[in-house]
């Protein structure tokens, strides 16, 4: 038996099993037969070039998908309807226009293709008309019984009339959103209860579709504001006008001036709020907002903050001037779920405030840098008290009213596992730093900056910081390769910054590459380069790599 005794079902058969279009493509070159049962037995086709499709389009008569993302007239859609009346899925979403594209969209198309295609082709199901501006789907949709996907997204021009044929979609056609219809029920959106519709809305993350979700009725416009959990202001003077519709919130943040009177009405509003970024941009010392600074948020509005919004476990107070001791102790007091707090350039606060820090049990990270009133008897509430078993993170960057004896304080905090003393003076030498070394969970180390600090408290980090895995010597020019060799034996460290540390030389750094096997990177100002060979430079790489800053 040959090939061509085979009869038309049988060949059907054979090509079935041929799913690869370069292979079916093959198969129609081969005799009239197999070109014609291969277009009978085709079940998707997509089309790139309209001005073909009324010489090839008859080939495939029992084709269930059809694409087409380029520009197609109401004539060629009737052509379809009558050749393929078995479609199932239409994909006509538009590719982005050019700008000389929309008059031709205007000019060919409405609505006579639709009602067409919905006459001809009953057993359509999924229909994608992405960025088909000018179509109405009124037609279709009252044929199509089958229908139950509808993509209408950037149809900008889709009007009531079509949601009213529409009936059980209550979606507006906005960006980025898909309508379900649910034939034969007289089921609507309007429906559904707030609690239900907030189900939905928890699906719904991006800002931008939630600020079109919100636009659509008063009922979900309530509701977007009900299930929304985060915002971020940037007109303060405004909050009073919005803030009541999102009383759920859990996180808030503002970067500019806000004053006591608006942190007293958010206080009342969004008692659930967990996360409190009132970080402030930095501005300069001529402009208004440094003139009104007077009136930016202090101890009023962080004390009815404290009151009101008890669940606060991240506080960001960076540069708000105004902060001081009385609005920190109540907050302290009040939040006891608090684990983080960033004070930054707070410069009102002093030992007083340490000392209700110190007492807190749950705090994990604390940011005091630029405070410049601090002393060594802070530190001491710090080091004494219940925050030195849950401190994990401690900035105290630019606070140079701290000695060696404060520093020492610190080797009683035994969870602490991040440090950063730098730009803390002269105060702070190797007799301080040697102590730091008892802190055996230390993991990162700041020193940025001190300058009487040299190789002995090196070596005491190297002996006894087992887990220490970066270390910043920026600046600290008494540091010579002796106390950086201290580290070639170090099992975890993989960063060292040694940034204008002049007294360090290549065949320091060749030593510590022998013997360090840890170590990943190495920071160098870029004028060392120039005196380290190139040679050693090649050999230095194939252990850890070099920086040049």
């Amino acid at each position: 038996m040959s090939m061509s005794s085979l009869c038309d079902d049988e060949l059907g058969l054979i090509l079935e099993r041929v799913h690869d279009p370069y292979d079916r493509k093959s198969v129609s070159l081969v005799c009239k037969q197999w070109l014609r049962v291969e277009g009978l037995t085709r079940l998707s086709i997509r089309v790139f070039e309209l001005d073909s499709l009324r010489w090839f389009l008859p080939r495939y008569p029992n084709i269930v998908t059809f694409e087409c993302s380029t520009l197609i007239n109401d004539d060629e859609l009737k052509f379809l309807a009558k050749t393929c009346p078995k479609l199932e899925v239409l994909n006509l979403s538009l590719e982005r226009p050019f700008h000389d594209e929309f008059t031709t969209v205007f000019d060919n198309v409405c609505e006579d293709g639709l009602c067409a295609l919905g006459n001809g082709c009953h057993k359509l199901s999924k229909v994608l008309l992405r960025r088909r501006i000018c179509w109405t789907v009124v037609s279709l949709v009252k044929l199509a019984q089958n229908l139950t996907i509808l993509d209408l997204a950037k149809c900008c021009l889709v009007t009531d009339q079509d949601l009213e044929a529409i009936g059980g979609w209550g979606l507006c056609p906005g960006k980025g959103m898909v309508g379900v219809l649910i034939p034969n029920t007289n089921w609507a959106m309007s429906q559904l209860e707030d609690h239900q519709l907030g189900l939905i809305l928890d699906w719904v993350n991006d800002p931008r579709d939630r600020k079109s979700v919100s636009l659509v009725c008063k009922q979900w416009m309530r509701v977007e504001g009900l299930t929304r959990l985060s915002i971020r202001v940037f007109e303060a003077d405004s909050l009073c006008g919005f803030i009541p519709r999102y009383p759920n919130i859990f996180t808030f943040e503002c970067s500019k001036l806000i004053n006591n009177d608006n942190l007293k009405l958010l206080s009342k509003t969004c008692p659930e709020i967990k996360v409190l970024n009132l970080n402030l941009e930095e501005c300069p010392i001529d402009s208004e907002e440094y003139l009104l600074a007077a009136d930016d948020v202090g101890d009023d509005g962080v004390c009815a903050l404290a009151n009101g919004c008890r669940k606060l476990s991240k506080v960001s107070l960076r540069t708000r001037k105004n902060m001081g001791n009385v609005g920190l102790v109540s907050l302290i007091k009040l939040a006891q779920n608090l684990t983080n707090l960033d004070l930054g350039w707070c410069n009102k606060i002093t030992d007083q405030a340490l000392e209700a820090i110190g007492a807190a049990n749950s705090i994990t990270m604390l940011n005091l840098e630029g405070c410049s009133l601090i002393t060594d008897v802070g530190l001491d509430y710090l080091a004494t008290g219940a925050l030195s078993r849950s401190l994990k993170k401690l900035v105290l960057e630019n606070c140079y009213q701290v000695t060696d004896c404060g520093v020492s304080l610190l080797r009683q905090m035994c969870c602490l596992e991040e440090l950063n003393i730098a730009y803390c003076g002269r105060k702070v030498t190797d007799i301080g730093c040697t102590e730091i070394a008892a802190i055996q969970t230390l993991k990162i180390l700041n020193l940025s900056w001190l300058y009487n600090i040299s190789d002995p408290t090196l070596v005491a980090l190297a002996e006894n910081c087992q887990n220490l895995m970066l270390v910043d010597l920026t600046g600290c020019k008494l540091v010579t390769g002796a106390g950086i060799r201290a580290f070639t034996n170090h099992g975890r460290v993989e960063t060292l910054v040694l940034l204008f540390c002049y007294k360090i030389s290549g065949n320091d750094l060749e030593h510590l590459a022998l013997g360090c096997h840890s170590l990943k990177y190495v920071v160098l100002d870029k004028g060392k380069k120039s005196r380290i060979p190139m040679m050693m430079q090649r050999n230095i790489s194939r252990f850890y790599d070099l920086i040049w800053r």
